[in-house]
């Protein structure tokens, strides 16, 4: 099942079902792309700066990756 906006200006949200048994209670995982242009250093502060507007709205989070994905 795909969710989209009718303007499509937000992001598209697919729920997709997969192959492993449910094991726990229903979780949703979400995954940010956040856009960016410029050198790395400046890709990775729009990632934080997001991520830190996520988290004042009520988001956690649950694990941080180094540029390299460490």
């Amino acid at each position: 099942m795909a969710v989209r906006s009718r303007r499509r200006r937000a992001p598209a949200l697919s729920i997709l079902k997969v192959p492993e048994p449910k094991t726990a209670k229903n979780r949703l995982h979400i995954d940010v792309r956040v856009p960016g242009h410029g050198d790395p250093d400046q890709r990775w502060a729009c990632i934080r700066a997001e991520s830190e507007r996520l988290v004042k709205a009520g988001g956690i989070v649950r694990e941080e990756f180094d540029r390299l994905g460490r």
